[in-house]
């Protein structure tokens, strides 16, 4: 783990959302392992197996959409947020997706500013993008957002919700 990585889980505590999916679960264990008297939160919709949990962290089942994040804000105080929560699968409900996605993600920022929060970590997938093969290497942020139309970002584009991709 990096030194800084080291620094946000020992100065105020991290709260990880999408914590219960495949990266969630490596940073918590990787968290928990160079945890100093810090608070460590694992927020997914999923419910973590009690067989799963590590020790010395929080499990919270919860939704990044609910007005009640806040309140979870409020009671643990995290300094970083890590937030990991989204939409992975294809071909689900193209509304519950957008929710989730721009909503959720809206409301995370929404409840880091109420917070105080000091530090924000967002992971994002290149599919806002899209998967072309002429791409710029490596790609920017404000590059053109191209999404492939089997993702629910390009159909939202499509239906004229703008940049779905840039929340903040």
């Amino acid at each position: 783990m990096s030194e800084a990585h080291g620094h946000y889980a020992r100065n105020g505590g991290v709260l990880v959302t999408g914590a219960a999916g495949f990266i969630g679960r490596s940073l918590i264990a990787e968290l928990a392992r160079s945890n100093v008297n810090s608070e460590i939160v694992a927020l997914d919709l999923r419910e973590v197996p009690e067989h799963e949990r590590l020790a010395n962290v929080t499990y919270l089942a919860g939704d990044i959409r609910d007005p009640a994040l806040k309140d979870i804000f409020q009671k643990h105080r995290p300094q970083t947020i890590v937030h990991l929560a989204s939409v992975v699968a294809v071909g689900g409900d193209p509304q519950l997706d957008w929710e989730i996605d721009v909503l959720g993600t809206k409301n995370v920022l929404q409840c880091c500013v109420d917070a105080s929060v000091e530090h924000l970590i967002v992971t994002s997938s290149g599919a806002a993008y899209g998967y072309y093969a002429d791409n710029p290497v490596p790609l920017h942020e404000d590059d053109p957002l191209r999404g492939n139309a089997d993702f629910s970002l390009r159909a939202q584009q499509a239906r004229g919700r703008g940049n779905a991709g840039r929340v903040a």
